[in-house]
């Protein structure tokens, strides 16, 4: 099942508990807000600008926002640029791959052109080629208005083998809002350019999935990095603090250091000499509930 695209406004679409109080009538400030946080986001209020509301029924409404945010971008290994990761709050990212899954694909060299081909400045990423390549992800159409670019910032990325950058741009996207039993106001389904609405439920509930399979393997390699630990040392690390186990393991042992989780929380660390558990809070982001992801050894 292909997962439908979702671009940082709906990373961004409100967890669907997020409400807003309740009223007759959707209201700018109402739909702004959240806008801002949803799925866990927290975006910057001067980041999300709506442009219009109208009334579909007594009970759903539909807006129209413009999206400022950055996104990361890294050559891949044909040398084509790529956007990777998009930043969903102040200190948090999230992963392109799985949000974009299901775009209709267009040649890289399709976004190449009217970029320097010689001299210093071939093959870098320029405004056009940028926004080339977010167009193509989100669906939309270009020329349009639908999707700008504000500025380019080259990343020196320590041990990276590959040329990155940070552009920052703006997003229109249409959001669908549901008002509940209580009469609060809650986003129901998102669309940009010309791709068919898609309901945030489902939406979120594929990332979920994706990010648990994702957990799975980090910890994999958490285990498998403390098992050769082991056999070199004859123990486990002894610590109930992941840091420490981090500190222990880079860089003789694991190459990539794991800190955080797919929903930006700590991995949980309980070891002795003889035994460890790792465990991730799941997507509720709440310890010792039912979506908890646990890996024990032995």
């Amino acid at each position: 099942m292909k997962l439908p695209i979702l671009i940082p406004a709906a990373l961004l679409a409100a967890s669907l508990g997020f409400v807003t109080n309740a009223s007759a009538q959707l209201k700018s400030s109402q739909a702004k807000n959240l806008i801002r946080r949803v799925a866990g986001s927290n975006l910057p209020s001067n980041a999300v600008q709506i442009k219009q509301i109208a009334d579909r029924d007594s009970g759903s409404a539909e807006a129209t926002a413009q999206i400022e945010t950055a996104f990361r971008f890294q050559r891949d290994e044909s040398g084509h640029w790529e956007v990777r990761d998009v930043r969903v709050a102040p200190d948090a990212w999230e992963d392109m791959s799985a949000i974009v899954a299901g775009s209709v694909s267009v040649p890289a060299d399709d976004c190449d052109d009217g970029e320097p081909t010689k001299g210093q400045d071939a093959g870098k990423l320029g405004p056009k080629r940028a926004r080339c390549l977010l167009a193509n992800a989100l669906s939309i159409g270009l020329p349009s208005d639908a999707i700008r670019i504000r500025e380019i910032s080259p990343l020196d990325l320590p041990l990276s083998t590959r040329p990155s950058a940070t552009v920052v741009g703006t997003v229109q996207v249409d959001f669908r809002f549901e008002r509940q039993n209580k009469g609060a106001w809650q986003i129901s389904a998102f669309r940009t350019g010309n791709r068919d609405w898609a309901r945030l439920d489902t939406v979120i509930a594929l990332m979920d999935s994706s990010k648990r399979e994702k957990a799975k393997m980090e910890m994999e390699a958490l285990a498998n990095a403390l098992q050769n630990f082991r056999s070199k040392r004859g123990f486990y690390v002894a610590s109930d603090k992941h840091p420490v186990l981090v500190d222990f393991l880079t860089p003789n042992f694991i190459a990539d250091v794991v800190r955080l989780d797919p929903w930006h929380r700590p991995y949980q660390y309980q070891g002795e000499r003889d035994r460890f558990t790792l465990s991730s809070d799941g997507p509720d982001k709440t310890p010792n509930t039912g979506d908890d992801i646990i890996f024990k050894r032995p």
